[in-house]
């Protein structure tokens, strides 16, 4: 995998300031390929988000950290996400 940063120098995934460019909507999911789309972050927090929006990302960190209890969970849902029951 091939990560472009600022220097427009392609690296191998260990890029040499240790951040790789993650998009905050993913580009699987209509993210484009644009400034206002990108951030900087660690290896390890963008393998970690994947597909996830921020706001879904985020919610997710929440319930890690004990933000939101196992009964919020259950009636939480992201957005866009339809109701199965």
């Amino acid at each position: 995998m091939l990560v472009k940063f600022k220097s427009n120098k392609q690296h191998r995934i260990n890029p040499p300031n240790g951040l790789t460019r993650d998009h905050l909507q993913p580009r699987d999911r209509g993210g484009r390929e644009i400034v206002d789309n990108t951030v900087y972050c660690c290896c390890n927090c963008n393998v970690d988000k994947a597909r996830l929006t921020l706001q879904e990302y985020r919610a997710v960190l929440a319930y890690r950290n004990g933000m939101i209890s196992d009964d919020e969970l259950v009636n939480f849902q992201f957005p866009g996400e339809k109701c199965s029951k």
